[in-house]
């Protein structure tokens, strides 16, 4: 499973946008940032353990775009703020969420604008030093350093045209279209900040607020270490030494067997006395994140209480769970969906010497053929795969912009029925003609593909074979290319997914509470290459309807100019074809009653988003 952690928005209400920079008139909010989130005090001592299935072979938190990954690193580095079970904002590192109403985020004009990071004073990392806004410059100044492959992708960052240090404790982001003009190409031209292969015409980045929450890294520690080499230093890799969040590793041995075992933060407390959210040191004696290796292990270790926690079930697993005696099970429906990714480009399987480069490889029957996208997108099977395989408990979609992202998604447009005999006809039409053995043939290319996933998960592989029933039905051929428990953090090659060592994708993602989130893998200005190793768009998807969508709707101040556009991106990937939408997955979880305020988050910000307050009860 993927992690993405960007937008903002209030699930399951109307008019849901919260509009940070304000509406275009007033160039101010009434709406409140606040969440209704309320820890009861813990109890000092104890250990729990939480686990999940895919492997963990590092601890990248920076590099990193694996949930599972994520789920270890979250209890290790603090962000700027967090978001709750709802979706609105919870400060941690800093002393409030930025908003017009606090006056930190400034509207300068129609192309500029100002967010104010004020971190909580008296911060130290857990050896006794300040965590200070020069940190936040630099990991900021990382984040758009192309070396240090920063797994979130650089998406809104790429606004920040410049940085003010203000004092010790906070950074003016000046939002602006011009260049970072202390950023020079190989001919001494000033170059495109994070990334930008484009001018932009407008600073204003509406989806902010869950974009520029980030953990910073140390200055003092990786300040002068070539970010080319973090995917592969000790410090990301096997025990980090300085760090923010309320754990800190002892021991870690990676893998499909993995354990991270932590140990409480002495100086996490420092500066939050008093806050109204993580105002206290960590409450456990011992944190263990550990990794089964599978499914049915990962259940057998509920079962038997090796784990008190368990993250990354689903709803196949929950007769199984519901069993487990002294366990609840918990489910939530609404940020999680699986969906198939087709690459557009070439897959580079065996090209991992190049990396993301498309001189190598070959080219998947998906590049530059619209016909062939759309056919697949309205063969699968959808239905059977949510009936017999994930308890009818989903919700089909037709692409991947989520029911509960309403009113900027369509629920109309999501409707999704096959439609084998239209399917056929595109083909035909597209001059693809059935073989001896029924698969079809054009200009002697057989209508053939491969496709990925993580090959651990038995929910998964059977949604693989459904796929690829349905594509033989329309005369498509599909044969499994499946990694191992992990296709997301293999570093330092990037994964299969980030580099394309694939035909067709399929994976889950966490979704966060704003659509904005979408662009991260549809914009072209993202699409990954050797010198943009953080770019997300994998897919290598290059439609000029998607960067028309994204670019408006990043730039409104205005929710109605934010939902038109989104709809018009909507109706964009039903026409495209690359991104094809499952079903919006339940997010299951297994705890023990006495894990204290463990609550259930399947926004991007994962169950583990409040891990600080966790605590065992003595009961």
């Amino acid at each position: 499973m993927r992690i993405s952690k960007q937008g903002a928005v209030l699930i399951g209400s109307a008019a849901i946008l919260l509009v940070a920079c304000g509406s275009s008139s007033s160039g101010g909010s009434n709406i409140s940032l606040n969440s209704t989130y309320s820890a009861v005090a813990g109890t000092k001592g104890g250990k729990l353990i939480y686990s999940d299935w895919q492997k963990v072979d590092n601890l990248n938190t920076f590099a990193s775009s694996s949930a599972a990954i994520n789920q270890a690193t979250d209890a290790i580095w603090s962000y700027l703020w967090e978001f709750d079970p709802q979706g609105k904002a919870v400060p941690d590192l800093v002393s409030e969420v930025p908003s017009t109403d606090n006056g930190d985020v400034k509207k300068v004009d129609d192309t500029h604008m100002d967010i104010t990071l004020k971190l909580k004073s008296g911060l130290h990392w857990n050896d006794g030093s300040d965590i200070t806004a020069d940190d936040l410059k630099f990991t900021i100044d990382s984040i758009c350093n192309p070396a240090a492959s920063f797994g979130g992708g650089t998406l809104g960052f790429d606004h920040i045209a410049s940085m003010n240090v203000k004092d010790k404790s906070t950074l003016v982001l000046h939002f602006g279209p011009e260049l970072t003009m202390s950023v020079k190409d190989a001919s001494g031209a000033p170059a495109y900040r994070c990334g930008l292969t484009a001018p932009l015409t407008t600073g204003i980045y509406s989806p902010w607020q869950s974009v520029i929450t980030f953990q910073p890294m140390p200055k003092a520690v990786l300040g002068t270490v070539d970010p080319a080499t973090w995917t592969t230093i000790d410090y990301f890799t096997k025990k980090p030494t300085v760090t923010s969040g309320p754990y800190m590793v002892k021991d870690f041995s990676p893998g499909a067997a993995a354990v991270v075992t932590m140990v409480p933060n002495p100086h996490y407390g420092d500066g939050r006395t008093g806050a109204s959210f993580f105002g206290h040191s960590p409450y456990l004696d011992q944190l263990q994140y550990i990794i089964f290796g599978d499914k049915p292990a990962q259940i057998a270790g509920l079962s038997s209480g090796a784990t008190d926690i368990g993250l990354d079930l689903i709803a196949a697993d929950i007769p199984a769970l519901s069993g487990i005696a002294g366990r609840q099970t918990g489910v939530d429906n609404g940020f999680i969906s699986e969906f198939v990714t087709l690459n557009n480009g070439n897959n580079t399987k065996g090209c991992a010497s190049t990396k993301y480069a498309q001189t190598c490889g070959t080219p998947t029957i998906f590049k530059g053929d619209k016909p062939v996208r759309q056919a697949l997108s309205m063969a699968i099977d959808k239905a059977q795969i949510n009936t017999k395989l994930v308890q009818g408990k989903g919700q089909l979609m037709q692409t991947i912009c989520l029911p509960d992202w309403a009113p900027f998604c369509d629920p109309s447009l999501e409707n999704y029925t096959p439609n084998l005999s239209k399917a056929k006809s595109l083909l035909d039409a597209d001059g693809w003609k059935a073989g001896a053995d029924g698969i079809r043939v054009k200009n002697g290319v057989r209508l053939a593909t491969t496709i990925v996933t993580t090959g651990g998960n038995t929910q998964r592989v059977a949604e693989e074979d459904v796929v690829i029933a349905s594509a033989k039905d329309i005369g498509m051929e599909i044969t499994k290319d499946n990694c191992g428990t992990n296709c997301f953090g293999d570093f330092p090659s990037g994964g299969e997914f980030a580099t394309d060592q694939y035909g067709i994708s399929l994976f889950a993602n966490n979704w966060p509470p704003d659509p904005d989130a979408m662009c991260a893998y549809i914009q072209s200005n993202v699409i990954p290459t050797a010198d943009k190793p953080s770019g997300t768009n994998w897919g290598r998807i290059n439609n000029p309807a998607f960067d028309k969508a994204c670019s408006t709707e990043q730039g409104a101040l205005d929710t109605t100019a934010r939902v038109a556009a989104f709809k018009d991106m909507q109706k964009a990937m039903v026409d495209d074809g690359s991104m094809i939408g499952l079903y919006v997955r339940p997010d299951v979880v297994s705890y023990a009653p006495y894990a204290g305020n463990f609550k259930l988050d399947s926004t991007g910000s994962l169950g583990v988003w409040n891990i600080a307050d966790w605590f065992k009860k003595s009961s």
